[in-house]
Protein backbone atom coordinates (compact mmCIF):
# COMPACT_ATOMS: atom_id res chain seq x y z
CA UNK A 1 0.00 0.00 0.00
CA UNK A 2 1.34 3.62 -1.25
CA UNK A 3 -1.34 6.34 0.52
CA UNK A 4 -4.01 5.37 -1.48
CA UNK A 5 -3.04 3.15 -3.58
CA UNK A 6 -2.31 -0.50 -3.79
CA UNK A 7 0.55 -1.88 -5.97
CA UNK A 8 0.78 -4.88 -7.34
CA UNK A 9 3.48 -5.62 -9.03
CA UNK A 10 6.16 -9.45 -9.70
CA UNK A 11 3.76 -12.51 -10.31
CA UNK A 12 4.53 -15.46 -11.61
CA UNK A 13 3.37 -18.01 -14.57
CA UNK A 14 4.71 -21.57 -13.97
CA UNK A 15 8.68 -20.65 -14.73
CA UNK A 16 8.11 -17.44 -16.37
CA UNK A 17 8.51 -14.74 -13.95
CA UNK A 18 6.83 -11.76 -14.40
CA UNK A 19 8.02 -7.57 -14.46
CA UNK A 20 4.74 -5.69 -14.55
CA UNK A 21 3.57 -3.72 -11.95
CA UNK A 22 -0.29 -2.58 -11.74
CA UNK A 23 -1.17 0.61 -8.99
CA UNK A 24 -5.06 0.08 -8.01
CA UNK A 25 -6.67 3.60 -6.89
CA UNK A 26 -8.11 2.74 -3.82
CA UNK A 27 -10.16 6.22 -3.35
CA UNK A 28 -12.58 5.98 -6.03
CA UNK A 29 -14.63 8.88 -8.04
CA UNK A 30 -16.75 10.56 -5.84
CA UNK A 31 -20.52 10.36 -7.56
CA UNK A 32 -22.47 13.34 -7.06
CA UNK A 33 -26.00 13.17 -4.95
CA UNK A 34 -28.92 14.43 -6.04
CA UNK A 35 -30.42 14.83 -2.88
CA UNK A 36 -31.67 18.48 -2.08
CA UNK A 37 -35.33 18.79 -3.09
CA UNK A 38 -37.07 19.85 -6.22
CA UNK A 39 -39.19 22.99 -7.05
CA UNK A 40 -42.06 21.28 -7.27
CA UNK A 41 -41.70 19.02 -3.80
CA UNK A 42 -40.61 22.06 -2.25
CA UNK A 43 -43.73 24.11 -3.55
CA UNK A 44 -46.16 20.51 -2.56
CA UNK A 45 -44.47 20.82 0.91
CA UNK A 46 -44.78 24.33 1.58
CA UNK A 47 -48.18 25.39 -0.31
CA UNK A 48 -50.36 23.98 3.05
CA UNK A 49 -48.94 26.51 4.67
CA UNK A 50 -50.28 29.33 2.88
CA UNK A 51 -54.03 28.29 3.28
CA UNK A 52 -56.13 30.85 4.14
CA UNK A 53 -53.75 33.08 4.80
CA UNK A 54 -52.81 36.42 3.86
CA UNK A 55 -49.44 36.35 2.59
CA UNK A 56 -49.41 37.17 -0.98
CA UNK A 57 -52.55 36.31 -1.35
CA UNK A 58 -54.56 38.43 -3.99
CA UNK A 59 -57.93 36.89 -3.37
CA UNK A 60 -60.57 36.77 -0.78
CA UNK A 61 -63.82 34.55 -0.96
CA UNK A 62 -66.71 35.88 1.03
CA UNK A 63 -68.68 32.77 1.47
CA UNK A 64 -71.81 33.37 4.21
CA UNK A 65 -69.96 36.79 4.99
CA UNK A 66 -66.94 34.89 6.03
CA UNK A 67 -63.69 35.69 4.26
CA UNK A 68 -61.20 32.69 3.09
CA UNK A 69 -57.89 33.97 1.73
CA UNK A 70 -56.19 32.63 -1.46
CA UNK A 71 -54.39 32.89 -4.23
CA UNK A 72 -55.16 33.16 -7.75
CA UNK A 73 -52.15 30.80 -9.19
CA UNK A 74 -52.97 28.42 -7.34
CA UNK A 75 -56.16 27.77 -7.58
CA UNK A 76 -55.64 28.42 -11.50
CA UNK A 77 -53.41 25.60 -11.73
CA UNK A 78 -55.73 23.17 -9.66
CA UNK A 79 -58.88 24.20 -11.25
CA UNK A 80 -60.06 24.77 -15.05
CA UNK A 81 -63.28 27.04 -13.43
CA UNK A 82 -61.13 29.17 -11.41
CA UNK A 83 -58.59 29.74 -14.33
CA UNK A 84 -61.39 30.51 -16.13
CA UNK A 85 -62.77 32.73 -13.45
CA UNK A 86 -59.76 34.82 -13.48
CA UNK A 87 -58.78 35.30 -17.06
CA UNK A 88 -59.22 38.49 -18.89
CA UNK A 89 -62.58 39.28 -19.47
CA UNK A 90 -64.03 38.02 -16.58
CA UNK A 91 -65.39 40.25 -13.64
CA UNK A 92 -63.44 38.08 -11.14
CA UNK A 93 -59.96 38.32 -12.94
CA UNK A 94 -59.88 41.89 -11.53
CA UNK A 95 -61.89 41.70 -8.48
CA UNK A 96 -60.16 41.52 -5.16
CA UNK A 97 -63.03 40.45 -3.05
CA UNK A 98 -65.71 37.29 -4.50
CA UNK A 99 -68.93 36.92 -3.45
CA UNK A 100 -69.93 32.96 -3.32
CA UNK A 101 -73.92 33.08 -3.32
CA UNK A 102 -74.41 29.16 -3.54
CA UNK A 103 -73.11 26.89 -0.71
CA UNK A 104 -71.83 26.86 2.97
CA UNK A 105 -68.69 28.20 4.10
CA UNK A 106 -67.73 25.12 5.86
CA UNK A 107 -67.82 23.24 2.42
CA UNK A 108 -66.32 25.82 0.56
CA UNK A 109 -63.42 25.55 3.08
CA UNK A 110 -63.14 22.32 2.73
CA UNK A 111 -62.81 22.65 -0.77
CA UNK A 112 -60.16 25.44 -0.83
CA UNK A 113 -58.29 22.91 1.85
CA UNK A 114 -57.96 20.36 -0.32
CA UNK A 115 -56.55 22.10 -3.15
CA UNK A 116 -53.64 23.51 -1.14
CA UNK A 117 -53.02 20.34 0.84
CA UNK A 118 -53.95 17.74 -1.41
CA UNK A 119 -55.25 15.42 1.70
CA UNK A 120 -59.15 13.97 1.66
CA UNK A 121 -61.73 16.60 3.86
CA UNK A 122 -62.34 14.99 6.91
CA UNK A 123 -65.94 14.18 6.03
CA UNK A 124 -64.45 11.82 3.01
CA UNK A 125 -62.12 9.22 5.09
CA UNK A 126 -63.06 6.14 4.72
CA UNK A 127 -66.15 4.98 7.71
CA UNK A 128 -66.15 8.61 8.59
CA UNK A 129 -69.24 9.39 11.22
CA UNK A 130 -69.85 12.47 9.56
CA UNK A 131 -73.09 13.77 7.69
CA UNK A 132 -73.29 12.34 4.55
CA UNK A 133 -74.97 15.38 2.90
CA UNK A 134 -71.77 17.21 3.47
CA UNK A 135 -70.04 14.56 1.16
CA UNK A 136 -73.24 15.36 -1.18
CA UNK A 137 -72.53 19.01 -0.89
CA UNK A 138 -68.63 18.40 -1.60
CA UNK A 139 -69.48 16.45 -4.73
CA UNK A 140 -71.51 19.09 -6.49
CA UNK A 141 -68.83 22.05 -5.42
CA UNK A 142 -65.76 19.70 -6.66
CA UNK A 143 -68.04 18.85 -10.32
CA UNK A 144 -69.00 22.87 -10.47
CA UNK A 145 -65.17 23.76 -9.99
CA UNK A 146 -63.55 20.59 -11.88
CA UNK A 147 -61.47 19.21 -9.58
CA UNK A 148 -61.70 15.74 -10.53
CA UNK A 149 -59.94 13.81 -8.27
CA UNK A 150 -61.80 15.36 -5.31
CA UNK A 151 -64.91 14.52 -7.57
CA UNK A 152 -63.62 10.80 -7.16
CA UNK A 153 -62.92 10.47 -3.20
CA UNK A 154 -66.70 12.39 -3.25
CA UNK A 155 -68.24 9.53 -5.24
CA UNK A 156 -66.00 6.89 -3.11
CA UNK A 157 -67.55 8.28 0.33
CA UNK A 158 -71.06 7.77 -1.36
CA UNK A 159 -70.78 4.81 -2.22
CA UNK A 160 -70.91 3.89 1.32
CA UNK A 161 -74.61 4.81 1.52
CA UNK A 162 -75.99 3.53 -1.20
CA UNK A 163 -79.29 1.79 0.69
CA UNK A 164 -82.68 1.04 0.02
CA UNK A 165 -83.69 4.13 1.27
CA UNK A 166 -81.19 6.17 -0.49
CA UNK A 167 -80.57 4.82 -3.97
CA UNK A 168 -82.91 7.23 -5.07
CA UNK A 169 -81.38 10.17 -4.27
CA UNK A 170 -78.19 9.18 -4.73
CA UNK A 171 -78.72 8.56 -8.22
CA UNK A 172 -79.95 11.91 -8.78
CA UNK A 173 -77.11 13.37 -7.34
CA UNK A 174 -74.65 11.29 -9.09
CA UNK A 175 -76.78 12.51 -12.50
CA UNK A 176 -76.86 15.98 -11.39
CA UNK A 177 -73.06 15.85 -11.02
CA UNK A 178 -71.75 14.00 -13.67
CA UNK A 179 -70.65 11.31 -11.18
CA UNK A 180 -70.22 8.44 -13.56
CA UNK A 181 -68.86 6.14 -11.18
CA UNK A 182 -71.38 6.89 -8.42
CA UNK A 183 -74.26 6.57 -10.65
CA UNK A 184 -73.18 2.87 -11.47
CA UNK A 185 -72.83 2.08 -8.39
CA UNK A 186 -76.42 3.20 -7.64
CA UNK A 187 -77.62 1.70 -10.78
CA UNK A 188 -75.83 -1.69 -9.82
CA UNK A 189 -77.33 -1.39 -6.29
CA UNK A 190 -81.04 -1.14 -7.69
CA UNK A 191 -80.53 -3.89 -11.08
CA UNK A 192 -79.72 -6.82 -8.14
CA UNK A 193 -82.32 -5.52 -5.87
CA UNK A 194 -85.15 -6.09 -8.93
CA UNK A 195 -83.73 -9.42 -9.56
CA UNK A 196 -83.55 -10.42 -5.71
CA UNK A 197 -87.41 -9.25 -5.41
CA UNK A 198 -88.27 -10.62 -8.98
CA UNK A 199 -87.00 -13.85 -8.05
Amino acid sequence: MLDRRLVIFGGSHGSKYLGEMFVLDTDPVPSPLVSAPSCVQLVGRHLRQYFDREDFSDVTFMVENKPLQAHRLVLSISSDRFRAMFSSGFRESSEREIHIEEGSYEIFKLMLEYIYTGEPPYVLQVGSQTDPMMAAELLALADQYMLDHLKQLCEARLTEEVREDTVESILELAERSNSWQLRAVCRHYTRNREMEFGS
